[in-house]
């Protein structure tokens, strides 16, 4: 019987966001829970009862919800097998990481530097699941927004974290919910750093979200000095990182996810 490819993706999406040593508890866990008399409540609670992160048990018992919708004629070993081969796939690419220098400002002859809107529209289009963005700035970035509206409408799921004006004492001149677009806004979940969640130095100065980093499925990541505007696109100079590859990309993400889960970042809607 065909297995339904959403059910592969799932499986493939859990080994790509777990911590290797927590797949192979989570395997070890899965191994021999099937049989005639297969109990689901019983194989869940074994599952998730041996990983320890709160968010991390939750992506377990989602994944026993599509394997009983998907694949409940898969076995237990089964689901361990292709669990063990997409996490070590998945840490064999992480491994082997490319790195390249990314660079907005004069052109000089000879140099291989990438330019830093070229690198961010590869980064775009070549993202097949998800972006994550964090800028302290956006606005005026024409290309990039027709790209990622494109990547929004074929299904890729945009996750942008922006400094709030408010916050920032007027140095974001434009409204940064505004700058990324009216579209991609009410397809992106948006967020941003909470007064009462920043720090606070004795003159009553508050912190920055001065991060300027877009992560493509946990796999490629750009760190730059660049905000997310036309001026440090074109016109500024600005130094950064493509990164393909390497753990560094997941670590990102997954810190950016622990900072929205703890309430740190808040969502904000769309007016």
């Amino acid at each position: 019987m065909a297995i339904d490819t959403r059910f592969v993706r799932a499986i493939h999406h859990l080994a790509a966001s777990l911590p290797l040593e927590i797949v192979h508890s989570l395997a070890s866990a899965l191994q021999n829970t099937s049989g005639a008399q297969f109990d689901w409540q019983f194989a869940r609670m074994r599952a998730t009862n041996a990983i320890h992160s709160i968010p991390a048990k939750a992506s377990v018992s989602a994944l026993f919800d599509q394997w009983q919708v998907f694949a409940p004629q898969m076995t237990g070993d089964a689901i361990a097998l292709a669990l063990l081969t997409a996490a070590e796939a998945e840490e064999y690419h992480r491994l082997n990481m490319a790195v390249e220098l990314v660079w907005t400002g004069p052109d000089m002859t000879g140099s291989q530097l990438r330019r830093t809107d070229q690198a961010l529209l590869e980064l775009i289009n070549s993202a097949k699941r998800h972006i994550l963005i964090v800028s302290f700035a956006v606005y005026d970035i024409g290309e990039l927004a027709t790209a990622m509206v494109r990547a929004a409408r074929r299904g890729v799921t945009f996750t942008i974290c922006l400094e709030s004006p408010d916050v920032s004492a007027g140095r974001t001149a434009i409204h940064t919910i505004q700058g990324v677009g009216d579209e991609l806004a009410r397809r992106s979940k948006l967020y941003i750093w909470p007064t009462a969640k920043r720090p606070t130095a004795p003159n009553g100065q508050r912190g920055a979200l001065h991060v300027k980093v877009a992560v493509a499925d946990v796999d490629t990541m750009l760190i730059t000095s660049a905000n997310l505007t036309n001026s440090a696109m074109m016109l500024n100079m600005e130094l950064g990182l493509l990164l393909h590859g390497g753990n560094l990309p997941r670590t990102v993400k997954s810190h950016f996810d622990m900072l929205i889960y703890n309430g740190v970042l808040k969502s904000i809607a769309v007016e």
